[in-house]
């Protein structure tokens, strides 16, 4: 199961194929989906779009993105790992230059409870680093959390104070996106999004983070922002269910061998 029942949407980038093979393999499986140019416009549909960050070989058009609609539950999931692999079976590909997002919806939670789950992210990086590719460890794209100085530190204290949406809008549509934990998205989305994670078409993958970073939202919103003393005391403490513990844990033996 997951962890929360809370609205999440991913973004996959990728190359490979063309936009059209891409639709016309994601509509083959039942997932309705338009190839959108380039847009941030929320659709009820998936969509493809351009991304001018990502390789472009074989796309004809630059650099691809799979965008969900908002997405919820197990259904939810099992939607997102079923366009990623069809996506995958259709010849799509990943490299460096592409990233796996994920939006978390905020609803109901005021600028203290968010700020917690970037101070429960923060805290426990060095952790989190060990499940993901190095090339996102220190990355342009997905800069580490900076909460307690610098530049940064009075508009995290204002999300802090923050307690209704238009006041963490106001606040948060100050900050660039490219966070680990990006709070600017709540301005546009009333969501948090994930960058760190490598690009993938891996649909276990994408199970694992997304379980992952919605018990990340549920445990620090409740209040647990500590450090743990090891990736299985956090994935243990965070609430994330026997499988994915088991699943994160190999991961990172796999990656420390690397």
């Amino acid at each position: 199961a997951t962890p929360s029942n809370r609205t999440f949407g991913i973004e996959a980038e990728f190359f490979g194929i063309t936009p059209s093979t891409a639709v016309a393999a994601l509509n083959a499986v039942g997932i309705a989906c338009s190839f959108e140019g380039y847009t941030h416009r929320v659709m009820t549909g998936w969509k493809i779009v351009t991304d001018g960050s990502v390789t472009s070989t074989g796309t004809g058009t630059g650099g691809l993105e799979l965008v969900s609609p908002i997405l919820q539950g197990e259904a939810g999931l099992a939607q997102a790992s079923l366009a990623v692999s069809t996506l995958l079976r259709a010849g799509g590909r990943v490299d460096r230059t592409c990233g796996l997002h994920v939006h978390v919806g905020m609803n109901g939670l005021n600028g203290a409870e968010i700020m917690k789950v970037l101070d429960l992210y923060s805290a426990n990086q060095s952790h989190i680093n060990t499940i993901i590719a190095r090339s996102r460890q220190s990355n342009g794209y997905c800069r580490p959390l900076n909460l307690g100085n610098g530049v940064r530190q009075n508009g995290y204290e204002a999300v802090r104070q923050a307690r209704t949406a238009s006041d963490i809008s106001r606040v948060a549509s100050g900050f660039g996106r490219y966070s680990v934990v990006n709070i600017s998205a709540y301005a546009k989305y009333g969501t948090i999004e994930f960058r760190q994670h490598q690009g993938t078409l891996n649909a276990k993958k994408v199970e694992g983070w997304v379980k992952f970073v919605l018990a990340v939202v549920e445990a620090g919103a409740a209040g647990h922002t500590a450090g743990f003393a090891s990736l299985a005391e956090m994935t243990a403490g965070i609430g994330l269910d026997t499988d994915t513990q088991t699943y994160l844990s190999s991961r990172q033996a796999r990656l420390a061998r690397a």
